[in-house]
């Protein structure tokens, strides 16, 4: 059976029970979720690009998630019946304590975990740096 990228799909249930035993690499600071929720595609690369912003060096950003899973919407003032509706976005489901990315500390002088906790603030989810 061939899935196309588009296929719409249920909305589902963000499953809220903990991931636990996340590798957990040296030298790296993480961004965890605590609480679960989507991230949709603005809003993770807007998180990205603020990232990169402020930084102002380049540094080894590994991303943990992918936004991949497409939203369906159907117009305001439409009524009831025929159908799900059209494609509209892709969002990413997040469960508590996933870890959304991580940056290694290969330069001293920056500070890695402002630059972490600016780039968490622009997502609509609580998260931690660890």
């Amino acid at each position: 059976m061939k899935i196309n990228i588009t296929q719409k799909k249920h909305k589902g249930k963000i499953n809220n029970t903990p991931l636990i035993n996340q590798d957990i690499r040296q030298n790296s600071l993480k961004l965890i979720s605590i609480s679960g929720g989507r991230i949709n595609k603005v809003q993770y690369n807007s998180m990205l690009h603020s990232l990169k912003q402020k930084s102002k060096i380049k540094i080894k950003i590994i991303e943990k998630i992918s936004v991949n899973y497409p939203v369906t919407a159907k117009t305001l003032e439409t009524r009831m019946g025929k159908g799900k509706g059209a494609f509209n976005h892709h969002v990413a489901k997040i469960r508590p304590n996933k870890v959304l990315l991580e940056v290694f500390m290969g330069q001293s002088g920056i500070d890695y975990k402002e630059i972490l906790r600016l780039a968490g603030m622009k997502l609509p989810i609580r998260s931690k740096i660890l």
